[in-house]
């Protein structure tokens, strides 16, 4: 049987180690940062948030879709022609995947040793999660590529690759040609959060965490 002090010295060493620990839990905050930085990717992926599914853009536009404000940006960024992905309704929120736009813009780092922060530093990060509405100026440079892009010179409508004219979307532009501002409806769409998948991530790289500072170990945990 141990004497006192031995006992005493077995008892208290994990708990003086978790103290130590605990003054500093900087590891800890980085691997949670890693876990919901991974989830809000997985969100652009699958277009939803755990069980938060993401609407599709325009979702009450009939076909052929057209992304009218992804064209005005387009047009804004002085593009003769919008992108190929104008003429899809999914995915949402994804331009140009990971290397720019909402997507690309996610980062996490740590704020002191007790606070993790993830999310973006894009001004419309926040109407994009919660909802809300965009204003895009109709300069005249838009309306301009607005005619170009669908008329010819003498008038006629031009013709797409795929064989149609470009008469519906017509329909869907020429409203803008006559106002200075595009008021676009944003639903949510929620990328950040705490999902039942994160919650149980979190947990179980918390519990690793105690486990290893109370060995004494600082190795690494499996996200």
């Amino acid at each position: 049987m141990p004497a006192p002090d031995d006992f005493s010295r077995e008892l208290l060493g994990p708990i003086l180690r978790l103290k130590t620990a605990f003054q500093n839990p900087t590891h800890l905050m980085r691997r949670i940062g890693a876990l919901t930085l991974a989830t809000s990717q997985k969100a652009f992926r699958e277009q939803r948030l755990g069980d938060l599914g993401w609407a599709t853009r325009y979702p009450f536009q009939q076909a052929p879709f057209l992304n009218i404000a992804g064209v005005v940006s387009d047009f804004s960024a002085g593009r003769n022609a919008p992108k190929p992905n104008r003429f899809s309704n999914t995915p949402a929120l994804v331009d140009e995947g990971m290397r720019g736009g909402l997507w690309g813009s996610l980062s996490t780092r740590t704020i002191g040793p007790f606070i993790s922060e993830t999310g973006s530093a894009k001004s419309y990060a926040a109407t994009h999660q919660h909802g809300g509405t965009s204003r895009q100026p109709i300069t005249n440079q838009v309306k301009e590529k607005i005619k170009r892009w669908l008329w010819t010179e003498r008038g006629g409508r031009r013709v797409l690759r795929s064989g149609r004219n470009r008469g519906t979307y017509a329909n869907m532009l020429t409203p803008l040609l006559h106002k200075r501002v595009l008021t676009t409806r944003i639903f949510p769409r929620p990328f950040l959060g705490i999902t039942d998948e994160l919650e149980q991530k979190l947990l179980r790289a918390t519990k690793q965490w105690f486990d290893e500072r109370q060995r004494g170990s600082g190795g690494s945990v499996e996200i």
